[in-house]
């Protein structure tokens, strides 16, 4: 699995995509998208990504945390 992060001004998100490919043994490709926002916004916090991956995105766990 591939893990794609890309913060921007949108709001925050982690999402599990398929890729449309599939790995040797058959099963769908999937790309773990995470945008974490900003890291901050002029004199206020933002956002950061808590990313736990543990092999796939069944076990795996990321949240969006605000500071």
């Amino acid at each position: 699995m591939d893990i794609l992060i890309l913060p921007s001004d949108l709001a925050p998100f982690v999402k599990v995509m398929p890729l449309g490919e599939n790995n040797d043994v058959g099963e769908q490709v999937r790309c773990l998208c995470v945008n974490p926002g900003r890291l901050s916004k002029g004199d206020k916090g933002g956002y950061f990504v808590d990313l736990n991956y543990q092999g796939s995105p069944q076990t795996s766990s990321a949240s969006i945390v605000n500071i």
